[in-house]
C-alpha cells in the first residue's frame, strides 16, 4: 500500500516517533493514516489533471485568490 518512497519514509519516521497517536509498526501507521482521510483512500495521480484543466479553462475565469485542495477531504 502506498505511492512510493516518500510515503514509505514518512510512515517509517512517524512510527519511529513512538507517540500515543500512531503505532510503532510502519504498516499499521499506513493503515491508520489512510483511515484518517475522509474518503478512506489515498489519492491517485490520475485525479490531478482534471482539476488542472479546469483551472486553466474559461470555466474557472471568475475564480481568484483561493487554494483548491485535492486532498480527499483532509483539511
Amino acid at each position: 500500500m502506498g505511492p512510493g518512497f516518500m510515503w514509505d519514509r514518512q510512515t517509517e519516521l512517524q512510527a519511529a516517533t513512538n507517540t500515543q497517536y500512531f503505532s510503532t509498526d510502519p504498516e499499521k501507521v499506513k493503515i491508520d493514516m489512510v483511515a484518517g482521510v475522509p474518503m478512506r483512500r489515498l489519492g491517485d495521480i490520475e485525479e490531478i489533471p482534471g482539476t488542472v484543466a479546469f483551472l486553466l479553462s474559461e470555466d474557472s475565469s471568475y475564480i481568484t485568490g483561493v487554494t483548491l485542495p485535492i486532498s480527499g477531504g483532509i483539511l
